[in-house]
């Protein structure tokens, strides 16, 4: 399976998926004009990935400092995408990077919400 790899604009977030190292990165702002034909892409390319029955570790990290309700919609399909996936019984971990001055942000706020429900383990990390 080949890398996912899409550039970051000013709204729409870097995406870098590594199917062989397990490496998947989503960093940069995300408030795209139509969040569900950005990320369509990504989460056909999760399902494809998970079909494969893979047996990789997968780190997830995400870095977005802004995103509206309609990128919070489509990551939270992503991350039961991959839940999904860890109930295969594969390892996944899921680290939210933030700045320090973040921390008490209303946006971790909302990160937290995106987990609630999922068993899927994740930490905060500060950078």
């Amino acid at each position: 399976m080949k890398k996912l790899i899409t550039k970051p604009t000013k709204c729409t977030p870097e995406i870098f998926f590594d199917p062989e190292k397990g490496v998947f990165n989503i960093f940069g702002d995300s408030y795209p004009e139509n969040a569900y034909e950005f990320y369509n892409p990504v989460i056909n390319w999760i399902d494809n990935f998970v079909k494969q029955k893979n047996q990789v570790d997968i780190e997830l990290s995400i870095k977005i400092q802004y995103f509206d309700t309609s990128s919070s919609k489509c990551l939270s399909v992503i991350l039961e995408k991959l839940e999904a996936y860890y109930k295969q019984g594969n390892k996944v971990n899921v680290n939210w990077l933030y700045n320090i001055d973040e921390e008490d942000n209303y946006s971790l706020q909302n990160v937290e919400e995106l987990f609630i429900g999922l068993n899927l383990p994740y930490r905060f990390i500060k950078k």
